[in-house]
């Protein structure tokens, strides 16, 4: 990936895998030669946040024994080739609003890409709500695209364009986090 954003990137397309590219530098973006690139799996539970650190270890590993070929002058360069470059798009505060439409593991994806900034909400009675926690079930969505299929204890489930999903911390503006219980036990009628 070029450009803005590429570990949300990686996170939004659902990817397996990442890495790292150490490259030279040029006057397009990100299209220097590469002098060494790593790569890690994704996991599961991966978000923005914990992907960078990630990422920013494999750098830190690897930094020293780059500068040493270049010292050296003992650097493999290889070109990038152009054509499979994909080009990520700089993320603005209004990305973070979702309506539910996509499928559930599209919304997770967006979570977890967007877990520091800008986060995930959606509109609800023309208030945005922003998601703290969130999960796929294994259920099927049954109601409407986009429309609350329960209000629970557990949760806050949401009807997506296949599975369900959960909210199971959320937070209205100016106001702190709260988890599910509390929405059931002081928002219920809100979202009903």
């Amino acid at each position: 990936y070029r450009g803005a954003s590429p570990i949300q990137s990686s996170l939004l397309n659902g990817d397996a895998e990442t890495g790292i590219s150490f490259m030279q530098m040029t006057e397009g973006l990100d299209e220097g030669g590469l002098i060494s690139t790593e790569a890690i799996l994704i996991n599961e539970e991966d978000n923005k946040i914990s992907l960078e650190e990630r990422l920013t270890d494999l750098a830190i590993e690897n930094i020293e024994s780059v500068f040493s070929t270049l010292k050296n002058k003992t650097a493999l360069v290889t070109n990038q080739n152009n054509s499979e470059a994909s080009y990520c798009k700089k993320i603005i505060k209004s990305d973070s609003v979702t309506n539910f439409n996509d499928s559930a593991r599209d919304i997770l994806n967006k979570f977890k890409a967007y877990y520091e900034w800008p986060g995930l909400s959606f509109i609800f009675n023309g208030i945005e709500i922003k998601v703290h926690e969130i999960f796929i079930t294994e259920e099927k969505s049954t109601g409407i695209v986009g429309t609350i299929n329960k209000i629970s204890k557990s949760g806050l489930y949401i009807n997506t364009s296949d599975y369900i999903i959960v909210i199971t911390y959320l937070q209205f503006p100016n106001k702190q986090k709260i988890s599910s219980l509390d929405v059931f036990n002081s928002y219920k009628s809100f979202f009903s």
